[in-house]
């Protein structure tokens, strides 16, 4: 529903993201091995919880510092009623690694980079073996990834991860379903609501900037590392 939507809105990169999808869904069988493992072991709630905790911090942390620094740039040029660079889409990072040369060289219109594919499928990898261990659709970690390291601007990031994530995260469903680690009738719950609620979501991109939209994405992140930490204090004291 929400590809839908953003589709139409022109956020959605096709090309790059069945590449990130094919690496998704090879990262993401490499992490349902691991949680797997880790079930076996009797540490399942710990390596999840660990994992995520570690992630939400990092990603979270630098989103935030990120969309500070951005900021003060941007009211610094509005003072001065400077106009704005198009270097200011991109970070010092993503330049750096859209500088990389691994033949072949893709050019991704709708995104607006020129990147080596190796370097996407790395990313994607990174993000689905995450995806496959913490049981998310790597929304959190892609988005970020797309946009601090690729250079992609962030409604596209948006609605590209979320394309991405109809083939990764079905392949990763289908995987867990075959481990016994899928509730559907909690899942199906949440369908329904989420299907609703994206609605609201995909509107606002109509009226927000996309560093706001970091910003937003940066305190609801550290808001779910306060959760996993209370989660973890309560399954080792528990």
């Amino acid at each position: 529903v929400a590809v839908l939507r953003h589709r139409k809105l022109g956020n959605v990169d096709t090309k790059l993201g069945l590449i990130l999808a094919v690496a998704a869904i090879s990262g993401m069988e490499v992490g349902v091995r691991i949680l797997n493992w880790a079930t076996n072991m009797g540490l399942a709630d710990e390596v999840v919880l660990s994992i995520s905790i570690c992630m939400l911090i990092i990603v979270g942390t630098y989103t935030l510092l990120e969309c500070s620094r951005r900021k003060r740039q941007l009211d610094k040029m509005l003072e001065k009623e400077e106009r704005l660079p198009p270097a200011m889409s991109a970070t010092s990072l993503s330049q750096k690694l859209q500088a990389i040369n691994i033949p072949p060289m893709l050019h991704f219109a709708k995104s607006g980079v020129t990147i080596s594919p190796w370097i996407m499928s790395a990313v994607g990898f990174f993000v689905g073996m995450l995806a496959g261990v913490i049981g998310v659709g790597g929304g959190f970690i892609m988005v970020p990834s797309l946009v601090y390291l690729i250079g992609i601007p962030s409604f596209v990031a948006v609605g590209t991860d979320l394309f991405q994530i109809i083939f990764s995260a079905s392949y990763g469903c289908i995987r867990h379903a075959m481990s016994g680690n899928v509730l559907i009738l909690v899942a199906l719950t949440m369908l329904v609501a989420s299907c609703i609620g994206v609605q609201f979501g995909v509107l606002a991109t109509r009226y927000v900037r996309g560093l706001s939209v970091r910003c937003v994405l940066g305190i609801l992140i550290i808001i779910c590392a306060v959760g996993a930490i209370l989660k973890l204090a309560y399954v080792l004291l528990g």
